[in-house]
């Protein structure tokens, strides 16, 4: 499995808790009840979504410029960008 990191969206709300967007994965998207958990599940999706495009033997694409992603409407507020990285040993085939 790749493990190189891809930039994640994390938009903070009031109540301390994150969701996290992948925009080079459209419909990736976790959350966590605070920055630490939503940086877990984070990995534990790209993960989860590399691991589907490389059992579907399809090419992953290049990580995105985390300094130049498009950050989707419905994110508003103080978000940032994260480089995230896979963690193959959390899924097991």
């Amino acid at each position: 499995m790749a493990t190189r990191g891809y930039p994640a969206i994390f938009d903070p709300y009031e109540d301390g808790s994150f969701v996290v967007l992948f925009p080079d994965f459209p419909g990736c998207v976790t959350q966590g009840c605070n920055l630490d958990d939503a940086v877990a599940m984070a990995e534990e999706a790209l993960t989860l979504q590399l691991y589907g495009i490389e059992r579907d033997g399809e090419d992953l694409p290049e990580p995105s410029d985390p300094s130049h992603v498009t950050v989707p409407e419905e994110v508003q507020g103080q978000w940032f960008v994260m480089l995230i990285h896979p963690r193959p040993e959390l899924f097991h085939p």
